[in-house]
């Protein structure tokens, strides 16, 4: 089980990359809660491009 942690953490991210999601969705254009959710939904997608950029560079080096 030692790539478990990985998708767990990979799992996280995408939750709360989807939370901002729904927030950026409910709050009106301009508010804070508008770009602050768009704002941590990309920064969940680079994290987990992150992530899949990381398990294919150690992929490589085997």
């Amino acid at each position: 089980m030692a790539g478990t942690d990985k998708w767990i953490w990979g799992g996280v991210v995408g939750v709360i990359g989807f939370v901002g999601l729904f927030v950026a969705s409910y709050s009106d254009a301009g508010t804070p809660g508008y770009g602050g959710g768009l704002a941590i939904s990309t920064l969940a997608i680079l994290i987990v491009f992150f992530l899949v950029k990381r398990a294919l560079d150690r992929a490589d080096g085997r």
